[in-house]
């Protein structure tokens, strides 16, 4: 995983906890863990990839990361924008709807991880506790 993508991924994973890391979090309709991770994802990763990976193991940020990192990859093609990618995982791989809120939110949690001087300061830090923002 590139580190673009990474700060890309936990950036999604606060905006979906609302400035929180929460892998065990259930989402409205059975989405699970930090990045909210559905059955239809799910079963989209094994269709692509031949991985199986059930809803409990997508709680745990390792498998949580790998889809995320396969569905950007696959359905980005490398050429959406870091609102793009955020837009896709939100709202389906068309790009649309747009949702302003939920990319509005992305955005600033994505140049709060970009202060780090890592990722994994970033994610360390994020554990700690609620991500306040500006």
């Amino acid at each position: 995983m590139t580190n673009a993508i990474a700060t890309i991924i936990l950036a999604l994973a606060l905006q979906e906890g609302r400035g929180k890391i929460n892998h065990k979090a259930t989402g409205k309709v059975g989405e699970v863990g930090s990045l909210q991770i559905t059955q239809t994802m799910l079963n989209d990763h094994y269709r692509r990839t031949k991985v199986r990976y059930t809803p409990s193991q997508a709680r745990t940020w390792p498998v949580a990361t790998n889809v995320a990192t396969a569905y950007l990859g696959y359905y980005g093609r490398g050429t959406w924008t870091p609102e793009q990618c955020a837009v896709g995982w939100n709202a389906g791989p068309d790009l649309a709807p747009r949702v302003e809120d939920y990319v509005t939110g992305f955005n600033r949690y994505h140049a709060w991880v970009l202060r780090f001087d890592s990722v994994g300061a970033a994610y360390t830090n994020a554990l700690k506790s609620r991500v306040k923002l500006d």
